[in-house]
């Protein structure tokens, strides 16, 4: 088929181009974005009307660069009006706030040491007034009694800003939850009082309380702890109180996808129902009420399981193909996963920047595109290998698209994927084939025991070889790959995919450029790295201290600090700065004081550090900001970075 064939495969990209251009256009013409749109619109339609009055296409340039410059525009414009609402909420003022109202949006979950329900400011109390407010808090509490979505509660006291990263690369939690429109948090006791109830979202409301007892059904009816992890995962989505053991398992054995409800678990409600029917065999009006009920059903689960990006996105796009297939019984896929993500940036262009999002689309993508050319490099004569061979190619397609980002954000690889798809995709088959009839069928006593039981055994089976997976030799490898490489990575599947479809010599030409673009990048960094000034890192940590020296693309290290704390906070920056050479730093106990001993400069007391320094920084709101004079204050807010005037010697 020809490119033109699928519209939006070509519109998608100008459009999630200008969410990307938002933050780099000055915000005096983005008030006047609004008006160039609506005037480049008209422009367009009289073009359009005046080709179709005199009967033939002029213009063939000029239309098509202004179609996909609004595109551009739009996606600027929808990013705009989502920066400017979180502006306005992120601007409220906190000063003399005594209390507030709030609703609760849904119910709580478990933490370590508290619960957590997330809220919607309904009015906020000041000293000498109130006034209405729509903002969301993160509210953290030990009470006794539990908080149910649609509780109207009244709180005594003020919430807090969610405070950003305090060490460079670290995760950036604010940010997280302000792609989700959340940007405060409390943590409390027990000073919650109830006054009411608000029944705001009685959809919403309707799918968490039913969750809610399809949760109480899995405590009452499976006895396993690990067991009732995995089904609220599989089944229902919340992979929150997933003990770590269990997550690193699954991450290990590169099967973490089948507990984020996605495209596999509404694919096989689709494919369920196609299976024991076929509607491209029923008449025009008995096929719309068909696939309108499975339409239904789909966005039923969707709102059962919490409406992730994953789930939203499959059940868009499935449902964008029940939509053509009302009139065409074979519509276009790549359509249908451009359109359902047109739509879902429309509402909210925040998801662009979401892993699960991002590794969603690109799964998918990668084993429509990757998985045919590798099915058909061997068709074995076997139905039985058949199948097992599809299944491999099918991991294989996803891992080989997915594993830049997933190698970026995470740092691992997988290295028995292929062995671990093979019982995770039957497995999640199986158990969703008893689990979804348990869930509907959870409180009919003889049937939900039985239900009950083979599910949980089900899930035990698959947990039981999953973990088995994990205890194999090398079974994940560290990944620590520069955002440089990744980018090289994925251009060049970009044009080994053109160059299997389209074999052309200057789609073979372009990838060799791009090699050669790759090689003279890398020389560039390398030689960059090897004239960057000494400079000094002392992280901000709970508890522990480390201290790195960066010298010529070396990294000396004073490490005192537990691995998940280095690993959170300290581990990131280093990535980023890709010094591949580590050697340690000695501190030395002496007189009383600790000192560093430095290359060139010998022995020098932690403290001294600022007194050397040519230039110092902290890290604060995200950046790196210039302090003169240091105080106690200063060296307990963030980390600091110190560059030294006096040159280091060459180290060893």
């Amino acid at each position: 088929m020809k490119f033109a064939e699928y519209p939006f495969v070509r519109y998608l990209p100008f459009f999630v181009g200008g969410i990307l251009l938002q933050p780099w256009i000055p915000a005096l013409l983005l008030t006047y974005l609004s008006y160039a749109l609506i005037g480049l619109g008209l422009v367009l339609a009289g073009l359009v009307v005046y080709n179709r009055y005199r009967s033939f296409y002029r213009f063939k340039f000029t239309i098509p660069l202004m179609a996909y410059t609004q595109l551009i525009l739009f996606g600027v414009y929808i990013k705009s009006l989502q920066h400017e609402r979180d502006n306005q909420q992120q601007e409220l003022s906190l000063v003399g706030l005594k209390g507030y109202t709030a609703i609760v949006l849904e119910h709580e979950q478990q933490k370590p040491n508290s619960k957590l329900n997330r809220v919607r400011v309904k009015e906020l109390f000041y000293s000498d007034t109130s006034f209405r407010a729509d903002v969301e808090v993160l509210l953290y509490h030990r009470r006794e009694y539990p908080l149910k979505s649609g509780d109207l509660i009244w709180v005594p006291q003020a919430f807090q800003r969610i405070n950003g990263p305090r060490n460079p690369a670290e995760f950036d939690y604010r940010a997280f939850m302000g792609r989700q429109g959340v940007f405060y948090r409390q943590f409390l006791f027990q000073e919650i009082a109830v006054i009411g109830q608000l029944y705001e979202q009685p959809v919403e409301n309707f799918f968490q309380a039913l969750r809610f007892r399809i949760q109480v059904a899995f405590h009452t009816h499976f006895q396993n702890t690990q067991a009732r992890q995995i089904a609220n995962a599989l089944l229902l989505g919340q992979k929150k109180d997933l003990d770590k053991e269990v997550s690193e398992a699954y991450a290990t054995a590169g099967a973490m996808h089948i507990l984020a409800v996605s495209g596999l678990h509404v694919g096989i409600i689709y494919g369920f129902f196609f299976l024991l029917w076929k509607p491209y065999r029923l008449a025009t009006g008995k096929r719309v009420l068909f696939l309108s009920f499975v339409i239904a059903l789909i966005w039923c689960y969707a709102l059962l399981t919490g409406m992730s990006p994953s789930v939203m996105r499959s059940a868009t796009m499935f449902t964008i193909i029940a939509l053509a297939q009302m009139k065409s019984r074979s519509p276009s896929i790549f359509n249908a996963i451009a359109l359902s993500a047109f739509l879902l940036l429309l509402f909210d262009p925040n998801l662009l920047f979401s892993v699960g999002f991002q590794l969603s689309y690109i799964a998918l993508l990668g084993i429509l595109l990757i998985q045919p050319l590798l099915v058909n490099l061997w068709v074995p004569s076997l139905r039985s290998v058949e199948y097992v061979w599809q299944i491999t190619t099918v991991g294989i397609a996803a891992q080989v698209a997915t594993f830049p980002i997933s190698a970026y954000y995470f740092g691992i690889f997988p290295t028995y994927f292929m062995l671990s798809n093979l019982i995770a995709i039957p497995g999640a088959f199986l158990i969703m084939s008893v689990g979804v009839p348990y869930m509907l069928l959870s409180e009919i006593p003889m049937i939900a025991d039985a239900l009950g039981w083979l599910t949980e055994h089900l899930i035990r089976l698959m947990n039981v070889l999953i973990a088995a997976i994990q205890w194999l030799p090398a079974s994940r490898l560290a990944v620590d790959w520069s955002l440089s490489l990744i980018w090289f990575y994925l251009g060049t599947l970009v044009f080994l995919l053109l160059l299997a479809y389209y074999p052309q010599k200057l789609t073979a030409y372009l990838l060799l450029g791009l090699g050669a673009v790759f090689v003279a990048w890398s020389w560039f960094e390398r030689v960059q790295q090897g004239k960057q000034d000494a400079y000094i890192i002392s992280y901000d940590l709970n508890k522990g201290e480390v201290i790195d020296l960066f010298l010529k693309g070396k990294r000396y290290s004073y490490e005192n600090a537990s691995e998940d704390e280095r690993s959170f906070k300290v581990e990131p920056f280093r990535k980023s700065i890709g010094a591949k050479e580590s050697f340690p730093l000695q501190l030395i106990h002496k007189e009383g004081q600790d000192y560093l001993l430095l290359p060139d400069l010998g022995l020098v007391t932690k403290d001294s550090l600022y007194n050397l320094a040519e230039q110092s920084w902290q890290f604060d709101e995200g950046k790196w900001k210039a302090i003169t004079p240091l105080t106690e204050e200063l060296m307990d807010s963030g980390a600091m970075k110190f560059k030294f005037a006096t040159p280091f010697g060459n180290p060893r």
